[in-house]
């Protein structure tokens, strides 16, 4: 059997070992602390600004790296291009100067070969809808 003084000095070692641990620990965790902190500033200074994105053309392009969608701006207008995986243009989008209608805009459905199918339009001289057939001459 162990002497009082044989379990004092056991409590006492014991008791210096958890003091120790408890002063690393702790300066784990204000290392810990400020490191985050740190982190976070660094994260705040270096994170990019949103902006305007300018150009006359925008391509976004799948994960093949395919246009899909094409967003572009001459002199005679502006359209948006929709393209399927084989980057067959689908549908199209666009304003600006029709020679059949003037100023205008439209929506052009392609079919799976890329020709048109549908359109519907209004300019200057009026709108219209006009179906196409598979040889891309108006229908009756």
């Amino acid at each position: 059997m162990r002497t009082l003084e044989d379990r004092l000095a056991y409590l006492e070692t014991r008791n210096a070992i958890l003091e120790r641990t408890d002063r690393r620990w702790r300066k784990v965790g204000i290392v810990g602390v400020v490191g985050a902190g740190i982190g976070m500033f660094m994260g705040q200074a270096s994170a990019p600004k949103a902006g305007p994105l300018v150009g006359t053309s925008l391509s976004i392009v799948d994960a093949q790296g395919k246009n899909r969608v094409v967003i572009g701006v001459n002199e005679g207008g502006a359209g948006i291009a929709l393209l399927d995986e084989k980057g067959k243009e689908r549908l199209a989008i666009g304003e600006g100067k029709n020679p059949s209608q003037g100023d205008g805009t439209g929506i052009i459905l392609f079919d799976s070969l890329s020709r048109p199918r549908l359109s519907i339009g209004v300019g200057e001289r009026g709108q219209g809808i006009s179906q196409f057939d598979e040889n891309g001459k108006p229908a009756r």
